[in-house]
């Protein structure tokens, strides 16, 4: 078993020995309370924090044995995205080995919400023209969404198109080519097809407000 990083202090959703969620925007603390400081060379631990596919690293930051590591998930990058954090040493008792804690994984939580959005199209769609969608969202980094398309006549819809894209800090981007709505007539002596649509968060299977 390797040392161990355990959260001290800060607003937190949960906690346990292997994953952290944070309150989004609030200061967190993070720290080795086993450590051996006698033990570590030049009295310096390396913290890392690593992109979830582990490819990326996010932060590096080098800080004394008895200093603690802070960090704040903004939201932006709140949702199911996690990172992970890690810190390691120089050991002089083994010969100048590194030595390297476990990883404990870290991601945001706030209320999931739309701050903006803009689209191609206003309303209305003439088939066989394409529609672009761009969204700027809060809580869902790496959340799975659906954007559904619908007609809607009076209050009546109709879904007619659905697209999946995935979150990415924060921005995501849905297009339907004029090939797809070119099959979206509208209704009879009507020249222009009135549309409706919808984000849906796959994740909390809840749709998504515009604030």
């Amino acid at each position: 078993m390797g040392l161990k990083i355990q959260h001290l202090q800060g607003e937190v959703k949960s906690v346990s020995k292997k994953a952290v969620v944070l309150i989004a925007g609030q200061e967190n603390v993070f720290a080795i309370p086993d450590i051996d400081h006698s033990d570590i060379l030049d009295d310096t631990i390396e913290w890392v924090l690593i992109s979830q596919n582990k490819k990326d690293i996010k932060s590096r930051i080098t800080k004394k044995s008895d200093e603690n590591y802070t960090v704040t998930i903004d939201n932006l990058t709140s949702g199911s995205y996690s990172y992970h954090l890690k810190a390691s040493y120089i050991s002089i008792k083994k010969k100048k080995k590194t030595i390297t804690t476990d990883t404990i994984c870290i991601s945001g939580d706030c209320p999931p919400r739309i701050l903006n959005i803009s689209s191609s199209v206003t309303g209305e769609l003439n088939p066989g023209n394409s529609i672009k969608v761009d969204a700027t969202l809060e809580g869902l980094n790496a959340n799975d969404l659906l954007l559904e398309v619908y007609s809607q006549t009076g209050d009546k819809q109709k879904k007619i198109h659905t697209v999946k894209e995935k979150c990415i800090e924060g921005k995501i981007s849905f297009s339907i080519d004029g090939s797809k709505t070119a099959k979206w007539k509208p209704k009879p002596k009507e020249t222009e097809l009135q549309i409706l649509i919808k984000l849906f968060d796959k994740s909390n299977k809840k749709y998504l407000c515009y604030e």
